[in-house]
């Protein structure tokens, strides 16, 4: 069984914790504490002293030998009837007081506490140094002063511990101790010993003061490497989806390696500014062109931000090509929703709100934009081609449909696919009407309230005739009167098919006047290339 840690914060009371955050988080705290406790320390280390027998010992030999003070010496102690020696505890001249013969011992408790202040670095070094200076004096004042005679005595006893004694019971006293007084001694120790603590404490403070700045310094290089970093990888989701990027980023690519994903149901979005070429001029007035570019990087940018609202999530932009705006949607596992199809409901709400948002451009820009936007789904291979450029795309037969929808779609519409139309993914788009293109065989049906036109794909504008409609009407069961009383809605719609019909021949017979010109068309069609769609 594995006991938790002590140090850990959560097994002390919060008053403590609390007290212990308010300590660490302000230096003056950090300092009383770091002195109150050294203070304590060096008060523990020589208070005994004080309960020992501060008798002096030569006044005793001296009154027991009847002699002068200044006469005795470690023969007088050998020679005493009192048997004073090292061994012996039991107070001089009749004092209860225990004897202190080894008063040295306090001097290294001193040392000890002096240690102490090296412990605590939140105290600069200044402080440390003052600090064991007023505890040096205390102690040498001590020492030379009241508590004098401990030292004294200690030499006594050491010298007469010392003496040679004869064979013939005599002994041989020196006439001066060779021996260094403690009490010259322990001020030259301690002095020594503060010194090189604050020599230490100098360093330890240069030191911590360095590895601060380099930590400082170190916290910087660290906060501009992950801004780096989180900018280089925004720049890459910029270039490859966050899932493609990821796979990257994970592993070392080699040039060679191709990377590629085959998607089972993607939606494909194709959105162009239909008459952009037309507004693009240069112009001395706006500097050679740079004033146009300039709006077409905003309304870009408006797309852009659209796409990253949350609700478009599953959207992936793919690319730009001039005016034309790329977009598809579930071509990853997290993207792509085979039960409920969101991914290309989430599509088609786009499409609306890109044609929504270029509406209220020409409203502030004073401008008549048009907008062609072409859909469709299908499968599709995704993958990253290039070594130094990487570039992501898509391709298959359903890119080249979608972008069909869009390149023979109509301004201000929304075309797509009859499969997409057929299989009811498109709630967003409503009023939808089947209308055959001219010369194509196929079946159709009209509602009461829709107006339709031929569709087809051309090489130009594909804005139907008003001069024509009659006739795609009354080839299809409608009347040209009828057709004409019809108020136009709000979204023209179209549909072509290939499956033919009765009304798929005569809308062909009654749509051909002449070789090479298509009734209800401004230019020249290719009835052999025309696509299935529908337009909203």
């Amino acid at each position: 069984m594995f006991l938790p840690s002590p140090l850990h914060p959560q097994l002390f009371p919060r008053p403590l914790q609390s007290l212990s955050r308010k300590i660490v988080r302000s230096k003056m705290n950090s300092t009383l504490v770091g002195v109150f406790t050294i203070t304590l320390v060096f008060l523990s280390a020589f208070v005994n002293m004080f309960m020992c027998n501060s008798k002096d010992l030569l006044d005793c030999l001296a009154a027991e030998h009847n002699i002068s003070v200044i006469h005795v010496n470690a023969c007088h102690v050998v020679e005493s009837a009192f048997n004073y020696s090292l061994g012996n505890e039991q107070g001089f001249c009749g004092n209860s007081r225990p004897n202190c013969n080894f008063p040295e011992y306090f001097t290294y408790s001193v040392l000890l506490s002096l240690l102490a202040c090296s412990v605590f670095l939140q105290i600069s070094c200044i402080g440390k140094l003052v600090l064991m200076l007023a505890i040096e004096l205390t102690y040498v004042l001590i020492v030379e002063v009241p508590r004098v005679t401990l030292f004294d005595n200690a030499d006594l006893l050491v010298t007469a511990n010392a003496i040679d004694i004869s064979s013939n019971g005599t002994s041989q006293c020196p006439e001066h101790a060779t021996k260094v007084a403690l009490k010259v001694v322990t001020p030259i120790i301690i002095s020594v010993f503060v010194l090189a603590l604050y020599l230490h404490a100098q360093q330890v403070e240069s030191t911590a003061r360095l590895d601060f700045l380099w930590k400082l310094q170190a916290t910087e290089e660290k906060e501009e490497m992950e801004e780096l970093q989180a900018y280089n990888r925004r720049l890459l989701h910029n270039i490859l989806p966050k899932d493609v990027a990821a796979h990257f980023l994970a592993r070392e690519r080699r040039n060679d390696e191709l990377y590629y994903q085959s998607c089972e149901c993607v939606a494909v979005m194709f959105a162009s500014i239909a008459n952009f070429s037309e507004f693009y001029v240069e112009l001395e007035a706006n500097n050679e062109g740079v004033e146009c570019l300039r709006l077409l990087n905003e309304i870009i940018a408006d797309f852009d931000e659209i796409i990253s609202e949350d609700r478009f999530r599953q959207l992936e932009k793919i690319k730009t090509i001039g005016s034309t705006y790329m977009a598809a949607s579930g071509l990853n596992d997290s993207t792509y929703d085979k039960v409920g199809k969101t991914h290309i409901k989430a599509l088609a709400d786009f499409a609306m709100k890109l044609m929504d948002q270029m509406k209220y451009i020409n409203e502030h820009s004073f401008n008549n934009f048009q907008m062609k936007i072409g859909l469709n789904i299908g499968p599709v291979v995704a993958g990253v081609i290039g070594a130094r450029k990487p570039q992501y795309d898509i391709w298959g037969n359903t890119v080249n449909v979608a972008s069909r929808m869009d390149s023979t779609g109509v301004p201000d519409r929304i075309q797509v696919t009859t499969d997409m139309y057929q299989k009811q993914l498109l709630p967003s788009l409503v009023g939808a009407a089947s209308v055959p293109g001219p010369g194509v065989p196929a079946s159709c049906e009209h509602q009461a309230d829709q107006r339709c036109f031929p569709l087809e794909k051309t090489r130009r504008s594909t804005r139907p005739n008003p001069e024509s409609s009659a006739g795609c009407c009354g080839a299809c069961g409608l009347s040209s009167s009828a057709a004409a009383a019809r108020p136009a809605p709000p979204r023209a719609c179209g549909l072509w098919l290939r499956s033919s019909s009765p009304c798929s021949a005569r809308t062909a017979a009654a749509r051909r006047p002449r070789p090479g010109r298509e009734a209800g068309l401004t230019e020249e069609t290719r009835p052999e290339d025309a696509e299935q769609g529908v337009v909203f």
